[in-house]
């Protein structure tokens, strides 16, 4: 009868270890990383009552197995480095997208948009006070988009420096989460058989090391973890290698880690870390540069167009600069500076200075031109180029501005306009009046001679040559029968002509 209640007994012990399991199991239905675990039976040893008569002693609860495969984690932890690493990018990238405002009405394009309209709206209306208003308001608006845009960038630049640090602490954490654990399993003496749960939070600690940085684990004979990432130790039993963040050593270049005390660089293949630092700088600086160059392109291009447009009236009869210039050699003078060196706060590039000087009596104009070399031309020379020219007077005041007056009947601007006049002698035989925008690369003179004599719109076939240069013919115009006299006919580079 013992014997029977043995077998007994052991059948309730083995199914009170399932019960366990079963609601152990239940309980952790929802824990992170829990893996189910599952009650292995085998059979109580008998008791030999002599050669040959065994009698057995029921069933025994052998081990409890963890439902996991090893293969799987592994693949899983490298899955993890690579979404690590794509979401890091994705991230950086969203919010790059969210600092140009792109696409949308109310990023850059947009306020674009808007100014350009404002521009072409004054332009068809530039004496309105509505239209100088809305222009200068889309201004003001295009100004503080690119700023919040530029602020937004530098925003995403500290993000991501922040979150390079945030993740080397991420990394030592779960490095000594993992070495506390080791000394746990050392400690405790299982002997290689590590209980389930413990191997559970093995395997969540290595995960989350996983989305950070490539992981390659080994286990002692006791069951201590052995981490490796990059060929370079982060824990094993003896405890937890901290990783180092060393600052980035100048503009452009990049963040660099150190492990423990060695004198390499550590560097993760994959994981977040890793997303992190191939962003770190260059991607934000580049977007930033391109915004910046964006912006003094078109400053210069609004500067020049405003610089070089003409006033309804026809001209300006005096002129202050905006901006003093500077002695910045310390000898006293300011006409012997350079005009690169003459502390101005824009670039000076080689060209060409275009000053049109118009007589309000009959709207004849006179052009000079003033080569102007940056690393060659002195403030001097241009003042006296200024002051030199017909009906002009050029000065520096006492404030260190260049002053330009016209004397009375005489206006001027600096716009690259033709001399509307060609003719003032009459030489053609009929008024010819020259209009456009000369677009051409370099000076160019265009030679226009009549082919033969007769009346303007009225003689059939009367026709007009043009050579540029001298001799070389681009063409003839039809000025006869069938031209309205006054007509403006197209010559190249922008300009036209009209009889």
């Amino acid at each position: 009868m013992a014997f029977g209640f043995d077998t007994a007994l052991s059948a309730l012990s083995a199914t009170r270890v399932a019960l366990n399991t079963v609601g152990h199991n239940i309980a952790n239905a929802s824990t992170r990383g829990y893996s189910r675990q599952r009650v292995n039976f085998a059979p109580a040893a008998p008791d030999v009552l002599r050669p040959g008569l065994a009698i057995g002693r029921g069933v025994g609860a052998a081990s409890i197995q963890r439902m996991s495969d090893d293969f799987v984690g592994v693949r899983l932890r490298n899955q993890y480095g690579e979404h690590g690493r794509a979401s890091a990018e994705k991230e950086v990238y969203d919010q790059l997208e969210r600092a140009w405002g792109e696409p949308g009405p109310f990023g850059l394009s947009g306020a674009l948009n808007g100014f350009f309209n404002g521009v072409r709206n004054f332009a068809y209306s530039p004496g309105e006070t509505a239209s100088q208003t809305t222009l200068l308001q889309k201004a003001k608006d295009l100004s503080q988009t690119f700023q919040s845009s530029r602020a937004a960038l530098r925003d995403v630049r500290v993000g991501v420096t922040d979150a390079i640090h945030n993740a080397v602490d991420s990394v030592n954490r779960v490095a000594r989460e993992l070495a506390a654990l080791n000394r746990t399993v050392t400690t405790a003496g299982f002997g290689g058989e590590i209980p389930a749960d413990i191997r559970d939070a093995q395997d969540r600690l290595l995960g989350e090391l996983g989305a950070f940085v490539d992981v390659s684990v080994s286990f002692t004979a006791t069951g201590a973890a052995v981490v490796t990432s990059a060929g370079q130790l982060l824990v094993d039993p003896n405890g937890a290698n901290q990783v180092k963040l060393l600052k980035a050593s100048g503009p452009g270049q990049t963040s660099r880690l150190r492990v423990g005390g060695a004198t390499v660089d550590f560097q993760p293949r994959t994981g977040k870390l890793r997303g992190l630092l191939d962003l770190d700088p260059s991607l934000v600086q580049d977007q930033t540069r391109a915004l910046d160059d964006a912006a003094r392109q078109l400053i210069a291009q609004v500067n020049h167009a405003h610089a070089t447009g003409v006033p309804p009236d026809g001209g300006y009869t005096a002129l202050t600069g905006l901006h003093p210039l500077k002695d910045l050699d310390g000898d006293g003078k300011v006409r012997d500076q350079l005009l690169n060196d003459s502390g101005l706060p824009f670039p000076i590039r080689d060209g060409v200075l275009t000053v049109s000087i118009t007589r309000d009596a009959d709207g004849t104009t006179q052009q000079v031109r003033i080569p102007i070399l940056s690393g060659a031309t002195s403030v001097g020379e241009v003042v006296s180029a200024l002051d030199a020219a017909p009906n002009l007077q050029a000065t520096i005041d006492a404030s260190g501005r260049l002053r330009v007056v016209a004397e009375p009947g005489y206006r001027f601007d600096f716009s690259p306009r033709v001399n509307n006049r060609p003719d003032p002698t009459g030489a053609f035989g009929a008024p010819v009046v020259a209009g456009g925008r000369f677009e051409g690369s370099s000076d160019r003179r265009f030679t226009l001679t009549a082919l033969g004599a007769g009346q303007i719109g009225v003689t059939p076939g009367l026709q007009v040559s043009i050579e540029s240069p001298p001799g070389t013919s681009l063409g003839v115009l039809d000025v006869g029968l069938g031209y309205a006299p006054g007509d403006p006919l197209e010559l190249p580079d922008g300009l036209t002509v009209a009889f």
